[in-house]
């Protein structure tokens, strides 16, 4: 069930980025290498735990008798947590794009400090577009321009490592993150992602005429 719902939270918001025009031309293809890699991991782990399951008595003895003090070792109880829930998978970096300290990883459910209130950052991704998080605010300002595909959003409070800056995509895994990146960084980021900034919007001759 965790492998399917985050097979469709994958693909959802790239056919939306492909039928609204602003979608990379190397986009989609992304769903197969990043979604493909995670069914046969989901399969191999099953097919392991079955094969535990129905193994002959003397295994099954050695099983209860080893895996409670296996499992309550947090390392490995956080390792199961992970690949039982699929969200410890990495994507790979897509060629091209501007790689970055734990891109392709699972953004942490990170609390957020905005406008004085605190959010989390999930709630952020609620609306299905990229969420730019900045602690810096230079960020922000040149966010702007991608109106509608990317929600910029000054906040105080630890991101990643030591990024102050972050690209969410919206199915919450790390595009990019960044140490005080300038404003043509960010910009550079969000085309390869977000597609081409938005153009601005042509004069209506009747206000001249007016």
């Amino acid at each position: 069930m965790s492998t399917g719902i985050q097979d469709a939270a994958n693909l959802s918001w790239k056919l939306a980025a492909a039928v609204q025009g602003w979608a990379p031309s190397w986009l989609l293809d992304t769903y197969h290498t990043e979604r493909h890699r995670a069914g046969l991991t989901t399969l191999h782990f099953t097919d392991l735990l079955m094969r535990l399951a129905v193994a002959p008595a003397p295994v099954r003895l050695l099983r209860s008798l080893l895996a409670p003090a296996i499992m309550n070792r947090r390392p490995v109880s956080e390792a199961m947590r992970l690949t039982l829930s699929g969200l410890g998978l990495a994507y790979a970096v897509p060629a091209g794009t501007v790689g970055s300290p734990s891109a392709g990883t699972r953004v942490p459910h990170l609390l957020l400090t905005v406008d004085g209130s605190t959010t989390r950052l999930f709630e952020l991704l609620r609306a299905g577009r990229f969420v730019l998080v900045d602690a810096a605010g230079a960020a922000v300002a040149a966010a702007a321009a991608w109106n509608g595909r990317a929600e910029p959003v000054k906040a105080e409070g630890t991101l990643v490592g030591r990024a102050t800056a972050l690209l969410v995509r919206p199915d919450g895994y790390l595009a990019w993150s960044g140490n005080h990146p300038t404003g043509d960084q960010v910009r550079a980021v969000l085309t390869q992602w977000c597609g081409a900034a938005n153009l601005p919007a042509r004069p209506d001759p009747a206000d001249a005429i007016g």
